[in-house]
């Protein structure tokens, strides 16, 4: 799937050269010298290969790969016929439509998980909606320059447009970073309290951020979350606490310390006569002091 989404808008001309390429691949295998398209097939088939039968992958892992399959790709763009050229770029068309659709208001508020992200999701679709046109654009290019005389023009104008939709929907996403990062949430609360040494307990209770730890320059204990930060709990228990009981009888002994949490937790605890003095707070979280 990562290949696949990774070659778009190119992916139908992959699926057009792929049994080709690998046939006169293997020909060319048996022969004398080494070809070039053996070297760039080897060097695709390896990576994937490899990483796919690997336990422990990222998606950028595959990104190797790429670089050759541009230029296994580039001559099948050249010399493919003109139907074939424009059909490649219908699936393109159909997942711009698609795009478009699931970012129209009324389908971004059914699927926005929390209620207090959805003014940021619907600016967000607007720029989503940028990228649904630009990659609709893409079969109107290759119709218009189907011809193969004038290949290399579709082939710029495809490319150009692809980069202006990934360009729209990353500053799209982009738009989500106040209810995604903590660093406004650090900020308010830096404002207030200064950057508290090591010795002041800071609590993450029932989730945890990646990006408040930076910002605040500091390290949180963990309450009642282990994920990928289990291995290294494994090796300082003393930075975890299993359950919220289990931190509300430290919590309530502490002198002074600080807990981030997210809107639907801080409600339940005020209901247990959680004692606290809110210090800041973003659109899902937050931070309490034990003072």
């Amino acid at each position: 799937p990562l290949l696949v989404a990774g070659l778009v808008p190119w992916t139908g001309l992959a699926f057009a050269g792929l049994s080709a390429n690998v046939r006169r691949a293997v020909q060319e295998a048996f022969s004398s010298s080494l070809r070039v398209s053996t070297l760039l097939i080897v060097w695709c088939g390896f990576i994937f290969v490899f990483f796919s039968a690997s336990g422990s992958k990222l998606p950028s892992y595959i990104l190797p790969m790429f670089g050759a399959l541009a230029f296994l790709l580039a001559p099948i763009a050249l010399r493919c016929s003109a139907n074939w050229f424009v059909s490649a770029f219908i699936p393109i068309a159909l997942l711009g439509v698609a795009l478009g659709v699931a970012s129209l208001p009324t389908y971004v508020a059914r699927i926005s998980d929390f209620p207090e992200r959805l003014p940021f999701a619907l600016e967000m679709a607007l720029w989503f909606r940028a990228s649904a046109v630009c990659l609709f654009l893409t079969l109107a290019a290759a119709w218009w320059w189907r011809a193969p005389s004038v290949r290399i023009k579709a082939i710029l104008a495809i490319a150009s447009l692809s980069v202006v939709a990934v360009w729209a929907g990353l500053i799209g996403h982009n738009v989500l970073a106040p209810a995604q990062s903590g660093q406004s949430l650090a900020e308010r609360f830096v404002e207030k309290e200064g950057l508290r040494v090591e010795e002041v307990p800071f609590y993450s209770v029932n989730s945890f951020d990646h990006t408040l730890p930076f910002y605040l320059k500091r390290s949180f204990i963990v309450v009642g979350w282990r994920d990928e930060l289990d291995l290294g709990l494994q090796a300082r228990p003393d930075r975890y606490l299993p359950t919220e009981a289990a931190f509300l009888n430290v919590w309530f002994t502490l002198p002074i310390g600080y807990a981030v949490m997210e809107h639907a937790v801080f409600e339940r605890l005020q209901k247990q006569n959680f004692p606290h003095r809110l210090i800041a707070r973003d659109v899902r979280r937050v931070i309490v002091s034990r003072q």
